[in-house]
Formats: structure tokens, sequence, C-alpha cells
């Protein structure tokens, strides 16, 4: 191979956008990229995935520009609050998992994703996060998270993974060393990780431990910085001030720790290099440069191109690494070392088995999204249903005629929850308010309490400016039976003492940070419905069993509700 053709297969491209339009149909402009420049992988996400049959013609043109090595084909299709397909089946997520205790879901769930990636030609899938949510405050993981206790998150990754890569489909657990404790997001700038070295040994570094040990393939990198591990500074090119080095860009980190100290030897793939996080400090060929320095193999969005004039921002990249690895030994040795452990993945993989396009269109209409996946999809988010207090409000008698009150801060909720109660009764009549909880008690909510025999309240991360036990209080003083729906993370609970009944269902939502588009995750709510209100002959439609993943601590970091509580009827 030539040095081009080895840096190539290092880099990882976006496409989400050509000519300021989703990128969703194979063009010869984007043809000539690939070809030109030896890509080694292209990474999916929403805006290029339509539905199936456009997916599959997208994904086989990517797939036939690649004239040598076979491209991978990556996307983070976790599961919950990060998906990508626009068609499938999104699942739960990883929080409403580890509520199961279940390793037999986790690992149906990662073969469910995996069959339906496959079928779509995509071989490279960016999950699960086997971070541990030690943070309650974090905002970037939460629910993405399977538990903050190291041993079930590594548990339930290690199933998880099996099942997708048996399924043929590579996993990727993410982010290493670990996200979990942090306060920041890396997609808008820095962030820090406080924990001294035996903290993160017994923490952040056990889930990892056996996803190594039980034999992935593949291990993202995390743009935080852990003095514990590597304490060099280094100039900002933002501002000029001094500032750790980032997990992504530490020899100390990727090289010492993963491969010497804990043994991996599979591929190393960065989180994105356009995150402000690297992008802002270190630049886009140097954070390059000091990615494959530091011990990774795939640098992923290392520029953005996304129409052709942006092309020479590529090639500008390609000049300065091959212009370095002629004059940097060890910066050449590196992107040898890395190309050999990225071809010898592609050459292992058995590549997905070339039919012509309608055949592959037709088998995977017949996968993405059927009924069997869909199926696992409800089992997990009803199991994982977690009932945290019910003070003898729970559950709803909808039976005979009953006024229902739905109280949420986005129209998208309270018109799920209407919708999935209309299944289990006709004997009802819905009103829904939208309000910002900060507003407390509004006379408009007043009355519709008053004229209510139920009200559910849809919670969506409280902080402690909330005003919402205003409400509560005023459905508690006027006898009225009060329900919250923590609809993500768990511990709204502690910012509503007064309630007398809560649920969590661990999302409602999927989200993409990088362009704040949503997805419904009606699994979720549904669940959550069918688990606080009962059917036809007070049947129980779903009794709670799901077990916290998680301690709930206040303000003052004291736990006040541990790690395996759950109420059932």
């Amino acid at each position: 191979m030539s040095d081009k053709e080895k840096l190539g297969q290092l880099l990882m491209m976006d496409f989400r956008f050509w000519d300021d339009k989703p990128f969703i149909t194979m063009n010869n402009e984007v043809k000539k990229v690939i070809e030109d420049y030896k890509l080694g992988g292209i990474i999916l996400f929403r805006e290029n995935l339509v539905d199936t049959e456009q997916t599959v013609k997208l994904i086989s043109g990517l797939r036939n520009a690649s004239t040598n090595l076979p491209l991978f084909i990556g996307i983070d299709q976790e599961g919950g609050y990060v998906t990508r397909l626009q068609q499938g089946t999104e699942m739960p997520g990883n929080m409403a998992l580890g509520a199961t205790r279940d390793l037999e879901l986790a690992n149906k769930v990662g073969k469910t994703i995996g069959k339906e990636l496959n079928a779509l030609g995509i071989d490279f899938n960016f999950a699960p996060v086997i971070d541990v949510n030690s943070n309650q405050k974090n905002p970037v993981i939460g629910v993405r998270s399977f538990s903050d206790d190291p041993k079930l998150v590594g548990e339930m990754a290690v199933s998880y993974i099996d099942g997708l890569e048996k399924e043929g489909v590579i996993s990727t657990v993410k982010h290493f060393p670990g996200h979990g404790n942090t306060e920041s997001d890396t997609h808008v700038g820095l962030a820090m990780v406080t924990y001294n070295r035996n903290q993160w040994e017994n923490i952040d570094k056990i889930p990892f431990q056996m996803a190594i040990d039980s034999g992935v393939e593949a291990i993202m990198t995390a743009h935080v910085i852990i003095p514990a591990l590597d304490n060099s500074k280094i100039k900002s090119e933002k501002d000029g001030t001094l500032i750790g080095i980032p997990a992504t860009l530490s020899k100390p980190i990727m090289t010492g720790v993963l491969r010497k100290e804990m043994g991996y030897k599979g591929v190393v793939i960065t989180d994105a290099l356009n995150m402000n996080a690297i992008s802002k400090n270190f630049g886009e060929s140097k954070s390059v440069e000091m990615s494959i320095l530091a011990g990774a193999d795939i640098m992923l969005m290392p520029v953005i191109v996304w129409n052709k004039d942006k092309v020479k921002k590529l090639e500008k990249l390609y000049t300065t690494l091959l212009e370095e690895m002629k004059t940097n030994e060890e910066f050449a040795f590196r992107v040898n070392e890395s190309a050999i452990r990225v071809v010898r993945l592609k050459l292992k993989k058995e590549t997905i088995k070339e039919k012509n396009i309608y055949e592959k269109i037709k088998s995977a209409k017949k996968i993405v999204g059927n009924k069997e996946n869909k199926l696992v999809e409800k089992v997990v988010a009803e199991k994982g249903i977690t009932l945290i207090r019910n003070e003898g409000i729970l559950p709803l008698d909808v039976t005979t005629s009953k006024k229902i009150l739905f109280i949420a801060e986005t129209r998208k909720r309270t018109d799920m929850m209407e919708k999935e109660l209309k299944k289990i009764s006709k004997n009802i009549k819905v009103e829904k308010i939208l309000t910002k909880y900060k507003e407390g008690l509004t006379p408009k909510i007043k009355t519709g309490i008053n004229n209510s025999d139920y009200i559910v309240v849809a919670t969506y991360n409280l902080k402690n400016n909330t005003k919402i036990n205003e409400i509560i209080e005023f459905a508690n003083k006027n006898n009225k039976k009060l329900v919250t729906i923590s609809t993500r993370n768990p511990y709204d609970i502690v910012y509503t003492p007064t309630v007398k009944a809560n649920i969590a269902i661990y999302g409602i939502t999927g989200f993409d940070v990088t362009n704040s588009r949503r997805n419904s995750l009606e699994a979720n709510i549904n669940a959550g419905i069918r688990t606080i209100f009962v059917g036809k002959n007070k049947k129980l439609l779903n009794i709670p069993t799901g077990k916290l993943p998680v301690n709930i601590k206040d303000e003052k970091g004291n736990i006040v509700y541990k790690f395996g509580e759950g109420l059932s009827y």
C-alpha cells in the first residue's frame, strides 16, 4: 500500500450533507472523494437514512465507490437516546436495560440491532456506551449508560456485544477511559474527570477491562482530560492557555494504559474530531497527527467536507500528514501499524453478502423494524419500568368514566401519553396542558386539576430551579391522584419530594446533540402508560419489576433512593 492508501484507511468521514442538502443519494462528487483519497470508512447520520430502501441504495453506492479495500460503514445506533435509523427498531436504551437486570435481554437487543444494521449494509456500530454514570449531573451520558455500578455495566455490555457481533457487526464500546463522571459535554468544550488513579481503576476501568477480556473488536476514545492518567499540559490554539491533554490525544492513556496495561489489541477509533473539545483547541491537522501518535487507528470525522469546494480541506490534511510521514519516523511507524490493524479487521470480518440491489432491499424490508424486533423492544421497555414511589396512588383505574389531565413541557409528550391511554380505555376524557415547570402553578393548571380525577405529569431532567412542586402540592391538598413520569433520567424525583407516585421510564425522545433533531421513543412512554393505568376488568397491563440501576442523590450528595430499589403492585 502507498502512504496515501495507508492514511486513507485511518480516516472515517461523514457526508451528512452535500451542497446544503442531506446526502441521501450517491453522487459522482462523493464517489470521486472516496476514490481519490482511498477512504477507509464512512459514518452515517440520521439525515442520511430516510427509509430502508433509500438506505440500502445509498450504502450500496458508497461501497461500490471503494474499488480497493471495502469501506467500513459506521453508525451510532446505540438504542434509546442515540438512534440514527428513521425506520427501524429504536430500543428503550441502556439504562432501561440496566433496570431489567436481564443479561439475556441485553444480548437480544444487541442481536436485534445487529440484524437490522447488517441487513442495511452497516458493519460498524459505535455501541454500546459502557461509561459508568457515576455523576448524575452528567449532561451527555445519563440514560445512555447501563448503570452507575461498574460490574453491572460490564455484564450488560459483554452480553450486548456478543449479540451485536454474532450478527456480523463490529461493536465499538465507548468512551474510553470513561465519560461518566463529567459535568461538561465534549461536543461543546473540554471536560475534566477528577478521579484519582485508584477511583478510576475501581470504577471506569472495570467495564472496559471486561469488554476487552470478552474480545471486543473496537473501542472509541473520549475527549476528556484525566490528570490521574496523564497530567501533562499543552498550549491551546484557541486562546494560548495551558490545558490538559484529552485522552483521545494522549499517548500515556491510549498506548500506556489501554494497550500496555489493559492488554487491548483491537482497533481504537477516536470520537468525532470535529467536536469543539478538540477542533477549537488543537486544530484539524494537529489533532489527527496527535491522535495517531497517541495510539488511535481510525480518526473519525477529521474534517468536514460537505461540498466540492471543501475537498481542499481534505487535500490540505493529506499533504500535511504525508509530509509528516516523510520526516517523522515515529509517525510513519504509527500510520503503518494502524493501517495493518484496520486492514486485518476488514479481512477478518465476513463481508456483507453481495446480492443484487433489489434482493438487498427486499431482504432488508423483511428485517428492519419487523414485528419480532419490535417485540424485543416492547419487552425491554416494560421490564425496565421502575416504580420508585407509590403511596396508595397506583395503578389508576379507568374502567369507569374518568377525566385525565396530562401535563408536560412539550406537545409531543402529552400526545404520546393520550394516544396510548386511548388504546386502554374509551371511558375517558383527556385534557392536555403545556407548561414550563419554572412557572409553577398557573391558573390554567389549577382549573385543570380541579376538573380532573387523575393527573399525570411528565418531567424531563428537572433542576433545582423548578416550581413543579406547586402543582404537586395543590393536587395533594385537594386529594387528587397525581403521578409523575420521569421521562429521561430517573433523578427527577429528587426535585419532587412531595409527589406520592413516580415511575421512571428512562427515555421519551432520542436525540442527536449534533443537530438537535429528536425521534420519539414510543416504546418507553407506552410501557409507562400501561404500567400506571389498568385495563378492562381492572386487569394490570404491565406489572412494574424494574430495579434502579443507579443511586439517586439529593443536591448534597446524600443517597435518597438506593441502587436496586423498585416497588411493584
